[in-house]
C-alpha cells in the first residue's frame, strides 16, 4: 500500500469564527464556515469538485426566504446522505409576536 500526499487546499474564508467543517460525497467536497461580516454572524459555503484541488470562492448561504433574526453559532457539521445530497445546517434566532386570549 502507498499513501500519497497532496499539498494543502487554502479554504476561502474571511474572518472566519471557530473553523470550518466539512463533508465528501464522491469528487466533491461542500465546506461552511460562520464568518463576522461587521456584527452579523454569516453562514458562507464553498465547494471543490476536482478533490479537493481547487475550492470555488465562498458565497453567504442565502438565508431570505427563512424568516428570523440573524444566525446564532452552531456547531452541527455539513452532512451528506446515502443519495449524494449535502445538508447543510444552519442555527438562527427568532422572536415570535403572539397574544393568548382565555375566556
Amino acid at each position: 500500500m502507498t499513501l500519497v500526499m497532496e499539498p494543502e487546499s487554502e479554504l476561502p474564508f474571511l474572518n472566519s469564527v471557530g473553523g470550518a467543517d466539512a463533508d465528501i460525497g464522491k469528487s466533491k467536497i461542500i465546506v461552511r464556515a460562520q464568518i463576522l461580516n461587521g456584527e452579523l454572524l454569516v453562514t458562507q459555503t464553498s465547494e471543490s469538485t476536482d478533490f479537493g484541488r481547487s475550492f470555488v470562492p465562498a458565497s453567504n448561504l442565502d438565508l431570505s426566504t427563512v424568516p428570523h433574526d440573524g444566525e446564532v453559532p452552531s456547531n452541527a457539521s455539513v452532512t451528506i446522505d446515502h443519495t449524494n445530497n449535502f445538508h447543510i445546517p444552519v442555527a438562527t434566532k427568532f422572536s415570535w409576536m403572539f397574544s393568548l386570549t382565555m375566556t
